[in-house]
């Protein structure tokens, strides 16, 4: 056998082997909503994390849309969702277990409950100085 011919049956059989390695790091999705608990509306713009379930590391994280949908990227595992906004209390839902048998996993509805205080009115008092001094003059406030 030539050594040119060789060399192309190497090639190829290379080829086709780097082909399959995307099938051995596949990723699926993990989807759902994010709303106020309160007013029952979508929330846009809400962090979203993907945690691992064994020690609550950090794998990806995202933002909802503007109609409060997300969706997350994962490989097959065991993992916690997170959904967060300035204002509420962060929820967690999971385990969620990722195995290949679906490439699309729906949490479903993640509700944010408000976390607001009530603080007491805030009054301002400040004091004119009697006297102001500009170039030329002197002013005097009674």
């Amino acid at each position: 056998m030539p050594p040119q011919q060789a060399l192309s049956k190497w090639w190829c059989l290379a080829v086709l082997l780097l082909g399959t390695l995307p099938a051995f790091s596949q990723t699926y999705t993990i989807t759902g909503n994010v709303y106020d608990q309160d007013a029952g509306e979508p929330l846009g713009y809400a962090n979203i994390s993907l945690l691992n379930a064994a020690d609550s590391s950090l794998i990806t994280g995202g933002i909802t849309f503007d109609d409060g949908t997300f969706s997350l990227d994962a490989r097959q595992g065991t993992y916690l969702v997170r959904a967060g906004f300035v204002g509420y209390l962060s929820q967690i839902k999971g385990p969620i277990t990722v195995d290949g048998s679906q490439p699309t996993i729906d949490i479903g509805r993640l509700s944010l409950a408000s976390d607001a205080e009530v603080l007491d009115e805030v009054v301002v008092e400040t004091k004119r100085s009697q006297t102001e001094m500009s170039l030329d003059k002197r002013v005097f406030n009674v």
